[in-house]
């Protein structure tokens, strides 16, 4: 391959790559610079290396004070987040379970309305779409059993 075929068939790949690093990484070299300078040099707000390199130093003063209020603070973050996560996870998991056994057109509309993130499918085997292509049976649960039952089923897979 060629580089001029290579530059054609990547440069959307390359700008997308300059685009995520100007949005996202340059910020976090900010915060990591003005971390690592000292007060009056963190105060001018310039995007320069630190005359005097502190990071250490200034995470410890900051851990440190309030008699260790940052540590509270994280321990109530991480309580917070593990607690609703675990929430999200067995809320979503039983309306998951409610909508995969609810039949009808209602169904399927309620599916298509969810994000695509959001969907479960239970009781999709291995090549389940292909075999029932070539079985000629609907994905409906109670004619994918009647299938699985049968020679046909068997065959495909």
């Amino acid at each position: 391959m060629t580089i001029r075929k290579l530059i054609a068939n990547s440069w959307i790949d390359i700008l997308s790559l300059i685009v995520i690093s100007v949005i996202f990484v340059v910020p976090f070299i900010f915060i990591f610079l003005m971390a690592a300078k000292t007060g009056p040099e963190a105060a001018l707000f310039q995007f320069t290396w630190p005359g005097q390199f502190q990071l250490f130093e200034n995470i410890r003063e900051v851990l440190e004070f309030g008699d260790g209020r940052m540590f509270l603070a994280l321990w109530n973050s991480t309580l917070l987040t593990v607690g609703s996560v675990t929430l999200i996870v067995l809320f979503s998991a039983l309306v998951a379970f409610v909508m995969q056994r609810r039949r009808g057109r209602a169904r399927r509309d309620d599916i298509r309305r969810t994000p695509f993130c959001a969907h479960v499918w239970p009781d999709r085997g291995r090549h389940s779409g292909r075999v029932a292509a070539r079985t000629g049976v609907d994905r409906g649960s109670t004619e994918r059993a009647q299938a699985r039952e049968s020679p046909a089923w068997h065959d495909a897979c």
